[in-house]
């Protein structure tokens, strides 16, 4: 009588377990490829690659650039200063192990947005920032040396940024010596323009590749677009790149553009 008891039991708790499998397993969604998992998992762990590689660069790690992962594929979006800081950010990302394509569609404003130049700051540096910036611009409109040049500002943790064109050379170191003599500017990066220089910074630049014993097989070119230089050709490997880049980031006054490719067909 027992064992009946004992036999009715496990078969009721079998037949309630089949329905209860049967009823969920309508509910819970189940991948139609188990690849399709394996492909998550990489995307995620590509998503902490990339923004870590990202916050590891001096400029960008101050920028809020958002990474979207899916099968291999990166969306940047966000908002930089610059085209060189959008175009490095690219550069970045599409060295990291597991990335297939890059897709840039990060905004390049001159003026950093207000998120942007407040984050990792408290509220006391921001406006001392601000009263900075105010002072920085007063004494350059105060020099008649500068009348007619188009400079721009911004201030983060009391290190000034002037960008933008003027008319000589002399204006451009009027300026960063304007800059640097305020009180309170502990430091000053200059990415200034200077009109009619153009073609003398690119050829410089062009001739600095060339005498360069690691470079100098490469027929690499420099031109000239707008306040950029920008670097095209190819070598071998990306420490090249990197070199032919610092290279002539010594040269420039203003951003410098990295469109040398990696290799050889």
């Amino acid at each position: 009588m027992l064992r009946r008891l004992l036999a009715v039991i496990v078969l009721a708790l079998l037949v309630g377990g089949g329905f209860v499998f049967w009823h969920y397993r309508r509910v819970i969604p189940v991948p139609r490829n188990l690849g399709e998992v394996g492909v998550r998992v990489r995307d995620a762990k590509l998503i902490t690659k990339t923004r870590t590689a990202l916050s590891l660069h001096a400029r960008l790690k101050e920028c809020r650039i958002q990474t979207v992962v899916e099968d291999g594929v990166v969306t940047l979006r966000g908002r930089v200063a610059d085209e060189g800081l959008k175009q490095r950010a690219e550069d970045i990302v599409a060295v990291v192990p597991g990335v297939r394509q890059v897709v840039n569609h990060i905004r390049v404003s001159e003026t950093p947005p207000e998120s942007m130049l407040t984050h990792e700051r408290s509220l006391g540096e921001t406006l001392d920032d601000r009263a900075l910036d105010v002072r920085v611009r007063l004494a350059l409109s105060l020099n008649r040396d500068l009348k007619g040049a188009d400079i721009k500002t911004v201030v983060y943790r009391k290190k000034v940024t002037l960008s933008g064109e003027v008319a000589t050379i002399a204006q451009r170191q009027a300026a960063v010596r304007l800059a640097r003599e305020t009180s309170g500017v502990e430091e000053v990066i200059d990415r200034l323009g200077v009109r009619g220089a153009d073609a003398t910074m690119a050829a410089e630049a062009q001739q600095t590749l060339a005498n360069n014993p690691n470079l100098s097989g490469y027929r690499l070119k420099v031109r000239q677009d707008g306040v950029r230089l920008i670097i095209s050709g190819r070598v071998g490997n990306g420490a090249e790149k990197e070199l032919a880049e610092m290279l002539v980031g010594a040269v420039a006054r203003g951003e410098v553009k990295n469109e040398i490719v990696v290799g050889f067909r």
